[in-house]
């Protein structure tokens, strides 16, 4: 079975050079049949494919801006160069999570005025991609992190203690803000319920939701 890799430079020499880079690499165990599927930016710096995560029979993944390392990008593939397509810039990103048909991740974004932290989902098109939610604010206090996926529901966090929710309703979303502690560590699933390691008044606590 083909796999996809994201390094370049170990797989074969005419990949390793200052010409190529990182590469998004396609393989299926052998020299001959180990090729660069697509590179997103045709420079010795190469594009950094990582972060590969599996969607709707498809893998998303992001890339840099070549030199400009603090650019990232969102691509997603089916194994194919032609099936392997730009989704949407991200800026800065953090954290990313899959429920049922939507691929949620952060991004910031201008808005009014003024830089926030933006949750956002998308199907792998630049076309199904919106925002779901601005955060009141930039600043590494304020971004969602900690995406965790309870059912059919997306759990999130922010540093400010922060615990939200977000939910597919119809063809729209409902997201909030279920409570705030002084710091979340953590958010795990089991089955139906969340349950959230947290510090409230100097103590650790176990907290369950669903």
């Amino acid at each position: 079975k083909n796999a996809l890799y994201t390094s370049g430079r170990l797989l074969d020499e005419n990949l390793s050079d200052d010409t190529n880079g990182y590469k998004l690499i396609r393989s299926d165990g052998t020299t001959e049949g180990t090729t660069v599927l697509k590179d997103a930016f045709l420079s010795s710096w190469g594009s950094d494919p990582r972060y590969m995560i599996s969607f709707n029979n498809q893998y998303v993944f992001m890339a840099t801006g070549g030199y400009l390392v603090d650019t990232q990008y969102m691509y997603v593939t089916d194994g194919t160069p032609a099936g392997t397509r730009y989704v949407a810039d991200l800026g800065y990103n953090y954290d990313w999570e899959v429920v049922n048909e939507w691929f949620y991740y952060t991004a910031m974004g201008f808005s009014s005025g003024r830089w926030v932290w933006q949750l956002w989902k998308t199907k792998g098109t630049p076309e199904t991609s919106s925002v779901v939610f601005e955060q009141q604010g930039y600043d590494d206090m304020s971004y969602p992190q900690g995406m965790t996926k309870v059912g059919n529901k997306l759990y999130y966090y922010d540093f400010n203690g922060g615990l939200w929710i977000s939910e597919a309703v119809g063809e729209g979303h409902v997201t909030g803000r279920l409570r705030e502690f002084d710091e979340v560590y953590s958010i795990t699933a089991v089955g139906e319920e969340a349950f959230i390691l947290v510090n409230e008044g100097g103590i650790l606590e176990l907290w369950k939701t669903t």
